[in-house]
């Protein structure tokens, strides 16, 4: 039997206006953060990501600032704000400076693209109800042996065979049908080892809800690494 999850309702207040302050982060298991920011009537999901990347200061933090639409997944705007610059040597910033450095650019892009701020959302985990029914994701994979050697390995390291991700797909699934709402297939050389869904965040304004697609692979130097996607699925319609 299916675990049904609880819903996490956060409850606070759904603005027009820009907070002063960067929203809280999601308790989602991954090991970098999303900051959502709020949503638009036609399904676009605004958020603030931050990741590692290495620098000069062993593991730099790396803001992206995103609006991406969750009815064809194509991301809207990308700014990309480093927390440290090896030219200035300054400290590295918090989210706090970031957010009040770039608010005039963000309030920008938000109101160009219709986001309403959110301080009310409803998260959840892969298996969950809506409205009376259930619902559930998963990702269906196929894997093979491919032939990899780290980008950093010295010549004379022969590469090695490693069972990687070749195609799959993310589905949901519940009372009224199932649908893929997201395709995955190899191509060149990519090192994605797995896909697997953690969970979602829902619009305040229609049935659509923003999945967040994990996935694992392998660095430059061969070390595992981890990101995340975040996929578009609209909970009453293309239900087979």
């Amino acid at each position: 039997m299916k675990k049904i999850l609880i819903i996490t309702l956060i409850l606070l207040s759904s603005s027009l206006v820009f907070a002063d302050t960067p929203p809280e982060p999601l308790k989602i298991a991954i090991k970098n953060k999303i900051y959502p920011i709020g949503w638009s009537k036609k399904g676009s999901f605004a958020y603030l990501f931050m990741y590692n990347i290495g620098g000069a200061c062993g593991f730099c933090p790396r803001y992206d600032f995103v609006i991406q639409s969750m009815v064809t997944d194509k991301k809207l705007v990308t700014k990309t704000i480093e927390a440290f610059s090896e030219k200035t040597k300054d400290n590295i910033k918090t989210v706090e400076e970031i957010w009040e450095k770039n608010q005039v650019e963000f309030k920008k892009y938000l109101k160009k693209f219709g986001i309403v701020s959110q301080k009310r959302y409803v998260t959840g985990g892969n298996s969950f109800k809506y409205k009376g029914r259930s619902y559930y994701l998963r990702f269906d994979s196929y894997t093979e042996k491919f032939k990899y050697k780290p980008f950093e390995a010295p010549e004379a390291v022969p590469p090695a065979t490693i069972e990687m991700l070749a195609s799959g797909k993310l589905v949901i699934e519940g009372a009224i049908g199932q649908k893929a709402i997201y395709k995955y297939k190899r191509k060149g050389n990519s090192t994605i080892l797995n896909m697997n869904p953690i969970g979602f965040i829902q619009s305040p304004f229609e049935d659509r809800i923003a999945v967040f697609l994990k996935f694992e692979y392998l660095d430059s130097d061969g070390s595992p690494d981890e990101g995340l996607m975040f996929i578009g699925a609209h909970l009453k319609v293309r239900f087979n």
